[in-house]
């Protein structure tokens, strides 16, 4: 303001001048006689004329001084919006630093909410197992007590045989002696009966090794074939599984060299341009340096002008003559150089144009730049737009990836419920072992049921003997309930409610879903493999053309620019060289400054273009990094897949030995086979029983009443000898004498021999009936459907479970041992899978330190630079102010309003002389018409 100031009172000093100088040449002209001018004040008023001219120019190019240091003034202002910039795109840096931070941090508060899931789901696993395992309690407390009662009832049972064994209840025999002779014979038909029924024992000893031999014959071939299939499935199915990991390792193997193919074929492309930049930038910046050497150079050289004493432009005096002359032969000096000076400035408006020119290419260049920005804006927003739908895709596989954890749960929690399964099938053969232990039990007792057979073989045909066979009988017979009861008990632990075989059904079921479960995941996972290897070709490739053509046009406007940049320096070596040949003029002090006005458009420009190329490499390090998660998180969906498969296979192997395990087939097989060998019923088993139980009954009646034969034998043949006698007795003649003691003797010894053979009679009777029911009982014993036959049966059966158990146990440690290796297996991949997470965590760290103390470091130092040299340029360009307004600049410019005036009266002078001359006025115009600016002229001063 203070210069604009200075510069109004200055031209109305100027103006107030030359309107009193005009009024006095008024006068003077007055004075003189018309037509009486001097040539020499003519040609004086020539060159006022032209210093008048000079004048105007002068003042129209102060005027652009003015202009041009007003626009310097708004330069402090654009710095101020270039630094508000800066700050404003920092708060962006700091945000996605935070983002790319609290991505990490999700990652590691994922990775803990996993564990705290694994935890809970085991802590759910053991809520659920409990009630299992209370009930499995539970049964064995239950089958405690059952033990307890049985062995309390064997003891009852054995007691009341002692007892029975200990009773002797002898009958008593009356009165035989006429029924002697039919006694004998009913004896020798009994002892006949009991060689038949001896026969019939060895037919139904040979019976029932026919039996045993049939048994064997049947069990055999299924024993067999059980254990080819235990042998062949699962060594088969173990290579099987094998073949599969082999297969599925060489597929990892191929998908992670096609992994580092893509990760050299990223590299290789141009995702880093900020090193090709930071080259080129360091080469504006060398540039920018140069133009302010060059601007310090020409400051220097203004100083050194400026420095030079400025000679006096009009004589101090106009009084005298000598005074005048030397004015008018410095005047004459003056219009030379002013003419010099015209020829200076007309070159230099032609070379303002061609700079003009220059300036108007430059400005339609930084148009056109400005295009391209909109348009580098535009096409980073498409970019974005790619790279928001490229992370919903990615929050997809994400959401599936959860789904697929969310299934591996599920399948680790299904594989916890098998071993659980497993340990209560291994709870429920611990329970077998008391079985074993009742069957052998059993199996004594069927030893001590074939010792009594034998002795029943061999016993005396006596009632001792029979006895004995009768409470060997009864025991036979609790024996068999007692065998009932047992198999009974088990066929409901296999068969009832929480038995094996519901057990078994559960397992099957759990691994039918497991496999579906494991069916979708797989057919889920090749969907998205399919999916993303479509996106990765629609997207990338155009991408990366996009970005190589964008990188090929910011080559090229850089290359422009730096091209424009050299002839701008070319220009200024010639300007430099036109200033020492000619000196500084006005004119080339505005190219100076337009120059540097453009050279601080340009910076900005650069700045502009730098934060664009930033913004670029930004948006392509966060889709790289976007990529390479992508493919991380294929090769998680890989690594799950591997291990779904590898649980896959082991639920198979795992469903194949229980299915190996069951017995329902064979339990079944044995049962029909029962059946149509005994068609008998256990209904009619029990019938069976109790016919034996009153069979045994009367037998025991039976001895207790033929227990007096071994004592009265020898007093029945006593009798049978005596028996003539007798009867002579009684026929003897009734005429003899005989004392009455002896006929009282004879008459109750005949009512006694009457009542002995009346009841002898009843006794044969009795004989008889039971004679018929042992027959019908030996027949029975005979047939197939006795209790010992099924006694035979039940030894092979217990023969078969034993088998089958040891077959079973077998199994499971085979089973065990292959869920001991998947285990390991699964815990291997799993430390792996782990280590791959840790590497690609800190190749993230490293890449996110690298940004931060590289690149994001290096712009912000060269932005620093760039604000460091605008702040240079503009404290030159204030110090080349300062300087311009020196005290001799002032005194310049004070001096100017004369100067003006003279050129003012050298043109009037030069007009009159022309007017004057003997061959008539040349035609001419002048340039500029300092008369028609400043009015009255004053006339110069005569002497």
């Amino acid at each position: 303001m203070s210069y604009t100031s200075s510069a109004e009172t200055l031209n109305m000093e100027t103006l107030n001048v030359l309107r009193s100088r005009k009024a006095i040449k008024a006068t003077n002209v007055s004075q003189g006689t018309a037509g009486t001018t001097s040539p020499e004040i003519k040609i004086i008023k020539a060159q006022l004329k032209v210093a008048q001219l000079g004048e105007a120019k002068l003042q129209t190019r102060v005027k652009e001084l003015e202009d041009q240091v007003e626009e310097f003034k708004a330069l402090p202002a654009q710095l101020a919006a270039l630094k508000a910039q800066v700050e404003n795109s920092n708060p962006a840096v700091d945000t996605d630093l935070a983002s790319i931070r609290e991505d990490i941090k999700s990652m590691k508060e994922q990775q803990q909410q996993q564990a705290m899931k694994c935890d809970t789901v085991e802590v759910a696993i053991k809520t659920a197992i409990q009630p299992e395992i209370k009930r499995i309690d539970a049964l064995r407390t239950e089958h405690i007590k059952t033990q307890e009662g049985m062995s309390k009832k064997l003891e009852a049972s054995q007691s009341l045989c002692e007892d029975l064994n200990k009773r002797n209840l002898p009958g008593q025999l009356l009165a035989l002696q006429n029924n002697v002779k039919d006694l004998s014979n009913t004896i020798h038909t009994t002892g006949q009966k009991v060689t038949d029924h001896d026969s019939g024992l060895k037919y139904l000893r040979t019976d029932i090794d026919n039996l045993y031999d049939d048994v064997r014959e049947y069990i055999g071939p299924i024993k067999r074939s059980y254990t080819d299939a235990n042998k062949t499935t699962v060594i088969e199915r173990i290579e099987s599984q094998e073949e599969k990991l082999r297969a599925f390792r060489k597929e990892q193997e191929y998908l992670s060299g096609e992994q580092k193919k893509l990760s050299t074929k990223v590299d290789s492309l141009p995702a880093d341009p900020t090193d090709s930049m930071s080259k080129r930038l360091g080469d504006m910046e060398n540039i920018v340096s140069s133009l302010g050497e060059d601007t310090q150079q020409l400051a220097n050289r203004v100083d050194i002008l400026e420095a030079v004493p400025a000679t006096s432009v009009l004589a101090a005096s106009s009084t005298d003559n000598e005074q005048l002359n030397k004015a008018v032969d410095s005047l004459k000096t003056r219009v030379s150089d002013s003419e010099n000076i015209l020829k200076r400035v007309q070159d230099n408006q032609l070379e303002q144009q061609s700079k003009n020119g220059l300036i108007q290419a430059l400005q339609s260049e930084q148009a056109r730049l400005s295009n391209e920005h909109v348009e580098i804006v535009g096409q980073i927003e498409k970019v974005c737009s790619e790279q928001e739908s490229l992370a919903n895709e990615q929050n997809a596989l994400h959401t599936g990836r959860t789904k697929l954890s969310d299934e591996q749960t599920t399948i680790s929690s299904a594989l916890e419920s098998l071993n659980d399964r497993v340990s209560a099938s291994e709870k429920i053969l611990e329970q077998i072992e008391p079985i074993k232990c009742e069957q052998a039990k059993l199996a004594g007792a069927q030893n001590k049921i074939n010792d009594r057979v034998t002795k029943l073989e061999t016993a005396p045909r006596q009632a001792v003997a029979r006895q004995s066979t009768v409470g060997d009988s009864t025991h036979v017979s609790f024996d068999i309930e007692n065998i009932q009861q047992r198999l009974c008990s088990v066929e409901d632990r296999i068969d009832g409610e929480g038995g094996l075989a519901k057990i078994i059904d559960a397992v099957q079921d759990d691994c039918d879903r497991i496999e579906n479960q494991v069916h979708n995941n797989s057919q889920d996972i090749e969907m998205c493999e399919s999916n993303f290897a479509a996106i990765f070709e629609k997207n990338f490739d155009p991408f990366k053309a996009a970005v190589e053509q964008q990188l090929a046009e910011l080559s090229q406007s850089i290359t422009h620019h730096s091209e424009s940049l050299a002839r701008l320096r070319d220009r200024v070596a010639e300007q430099r060289t036109a200033s020492q040949a000619s000196g500084l003029t006005a004119a080339q002090l505005a190219t100076l400054t337009s120059v540097v006005h453009d050279t601080v458009v340009l910076s900005q420009a650069v700045a502009g273009l730098q934060n664009s190329v930033k913004n670029e490499a930004d948006t392509r390090d966060t889709v790289v990094q976007d990529l390479k998660e992508q493919l991380a998180s294929k090769q998680d969906t890989i690594s799950a897949t591997q291990a779904t498969d590898t649980v896959k296979a082991a639920v198979r192997n795992l469903q194949d030995q229980y299915n190996n395990i069951t017995t329902e087939d064979l339990h079944a097989k044995i049962v029909h086979w029962f059946l149509q060998q005994y068609p008998s019923t256990p209904a009619n088993l029990v019938h069976q029983v109790a016919d034996l139980q009153h069979e045994v009954a009367r037998l025991r009646d039976l001895t207790s009443q033929t227990s007096w034969d071994p004592r009265y034998t020898q007093v029945l043949i006593a009798l049978a000898q005596i028996g003539p006698q007798l009867q002579a007795l009684v026929q003897s003649p009734s005429g003899s004498d005989g004392s009455p003691e002896t006929l009282a003797k004879a008459n109750e010894a005949l009512t006694t021999l009457k009542e002995a053979l009346t009841k002898s009679q009843r006794e044969t009777e009795g004989l008889t009936r039971t004679v018929g029911a042992l027959q019908t009982s030996m027949h029975a014993l005979n047939s197939s459907n006795t209790p010992f036959a099924k006694t035979e049966s039940i030894a092979a059966l217990q023969q078969s479970m034993i088998t089958l158990q040891a077959d079973i146990k077998a199994t499971l440690t085979e089973e065990h041992r292959a869920r001991n290796e998947l285990a390991a297996k699964v815990d291997t991949e799993h430390n792996d899978r782990v280590k791959a997470e840790d590497s690609i965590v800190h190749a993230m760290n490293g890449r996110l330190e690298e940004l931060e103390n590289g690149k994001i470091k290096a712009a912000s130092e060269r932005v620093e630079s760039l604000q460091h040299a605008l702040t240079k340029v503009c404290a030159d360009l204030d110090e080349m102010h300062d300087k311009f307004l020196t005290p001799t600049n002032k005194v310049l410019f004070s001096r100017l309003p004369t100067l003006f005036v003279v050129t003012g009266q050298l043109q009037d002078l030069l007009e009159s002389l022309n007017q004057n001359l003997p061959k008539g006025p040349l035609d001419f115009t002048w340039h500029h018409d300092f008369n028609a600016d400043l009015g009255a002229v004053p006339a110069p001063q005569a002497d």
